[in-house]
């Protein structure tokens, strides 16, 4: 089976079953809207290096971006929007996180195209489990700006472009204290980053990097 053919009867069957009344369905992506604001986005395309279907997932916060862009950290060089708030392919992992699995059958983080519309409808459905449990929860909580944006922080930190602003963002937004669970998450996530047991992480690793701007975020969080 062709990926295009895939991609398009994988739509397709979204389309019928996926019921959220921001989604809208295009020919190889869903794009969740808020009157005319992407807020999110799912995209499907073929990837001859992984064999398969991957997946692109975007979350958007236009109340965010505004934050980030008049605070922009001085060792920012992206010229992605400021609203663009995380990024992940399914392919993304580290020797510390995996991106969320869109599919059952291996490998997990691409589809594989089946040989046939008979064999592509048993996985179909698959994906719309696996999208309703990882990928939408991640875009419904950067759209609502929850605290579970903290949780997705320490899990896939290399998915944030502004790690450090996000955590006072959400923090504040949601006048959370010092001692609430997902902060303290964060903060052991860096103490392991600069422990470094297993010799793998790096200083880049770390949601606050040792530079005076997030170090003065930090901070604002300790008090």
């Amino acid at each position: 089976m062709k990926s295009k053919e895939f991609i398009q009867g994988l739509i397709e069957y979204l389309k019928n079953n996926l019921i959220i009344p921001d989604a809208n369905f295009l020919k190889d992506r869903i794009k969740f809207k808020k009157g005319k604001y992407v807020y999110g986005e799912i995209s499907f395309s073929n990837s001859r290096t992984f064999e398969g279907v991957i997946l692109h997932l975007y979350a958007y916060n236009s109340e965010m971006g505004n934050f980030f862009s008049q605070n922009v950290p001085p060792y920012d060089k992206s010229s992605n929007p400021y609203d663009l708030v995380f990024v992940q392919p399914s392919i993304s992992q580290a020797h510390f996180f995996k991106a969320p699995p869109i599919t059952s059958f291996p490998y997990g983080d691409t589809i594989k195209l089946p040989e046939s519309e008979n064999d592509a409808k048993n996985i179909y459905p698959d994906v719309l489990m696996h999208l309703q449990q990882n990928h939408i929860p991640i875009i419904m909580a950067f759209h609502s700006g929850s605290k579970e944006v903290l949780k997705y922080l320490s899990l896939y930190p290399e998915a944030f472009r502004f790690k450090a602003l996000t955590a006072i963002y959400i923090i504040n937004k949601n006048e959370l204290p010092l001692n609430d669970p997902l902060i303290q998450n964060i903060l052991l996530f860096d103490k392991k980053v600069l422990e470094n047991d297993n010799g793998l992480f790096s200083k880049h690793d770390l949601i606050f990097l040792e530079n005076s701007f997030d170090q003065k975020l930090k901070q604002q969080i300790m008090q």
